[in-house]
């Protein structure tokens, strides 16, 4: 789940009416102010089916997962050597190696946090990067930050440590600590105050940790790169 504090230009065209005889002609042709508004977005990472192209059965059952079998086998060669043939989830697969696989994983979360500029960069000057961003390893595809952070008609943004240590209680044994926690200083640090007293026992024993958005991101990335999540390659054993 992120939250995105963007500044977005409001722009304004137009001329000033036409000088009385013997005045100095003024025209205003472009102009524009800025003002911010809170995004919120959930993603869903299938760190398993990273790397991995799923193929259509013999009877034509199974949309192929972007590439044809002898595109796969293609992609798979030129990538590195010692691309497998393989069962995804009941469907034939080719998967290209782990570190492959790592690098790719790593990569997309090292670009979140690189995010910058937009049209006209240099006037519009200002990175991208999420200014929250919670983080859960999870089995499956529930989303458990659903209600965690989500706004409010009289307050706005709302970033809820009470559910969040519901829903974690919720779903013991399917997920697995830490909660990262990526929240840039200077963001709403009445929420996050709140937010780490409800939380405070949580944060003690670092089930929940807290960070800069970008250190977050790029700190799994390298775990990514490692041998230590190995595992998260992989449909967790039912």
């Amino acid at each position: 789940m992120t939250t995105l504090r963007v500044p977005r230009p409001r722009h304004r065209h137009g001329c000033s009416p036409a000088p009385r005889r013997g005045t100095r002609r003024s025209r205003q042709l472009h102009g524009h102010e800025f003002y911010t508004a809170d995004l919120a977005s959930p993603f869903l990472l299938d760190v398993p089916r990273i790397g991995t192209f799923t193929l259509p059965g013999a009877n034509g059952v199974g949309r192929p997962n972007y590439l044809t079998g002898e595109q796969a086998l293609q992609v798979a060669e030129a990538a590195a050597s010692g691309a497998t043939a393989t069962t995804f989830r009941d469907r034939h697969a080719v998967r290209l190696p782990i570190e492959e696989r790592k690098r790719r994983a790593a990569l997309l979360l090292e670009s979140l946090a690189h995010l910058s500029g937009g049209a006209k960069q240099a006037l519009h000057y200002g990175d991208r990067v999420p200014s929250l961003i919670v983080l859960v390893p999870f089995k499956g595809g529930v989303n458990p930050l659903a209600h965690v952070i989500d706004g409010d008609q009289e307050t706005g943004l709302r970033v809820r440590g009470d559910v969040l240590r519901k829903e974690l209680a919720a779903w013991e044994g399917e997920w697995e600590a830490p909660v990262r926690i990526g929240w840039r200083p200077g963001f709403r640090d009445d929420l996050r105050e709140d937010f780490e007293k409800e939380c405070a026992e949580e944060l003690a024993e670092q089930t929940v940790v807290i960070d800069h958005p970008r250190a977050v991101l790029r700190g799994l990335a390298a775990e990514m790169r490692s041998t230590a999540l190995d595992a998260w390659f992989e449909d967790p054993a039912r």
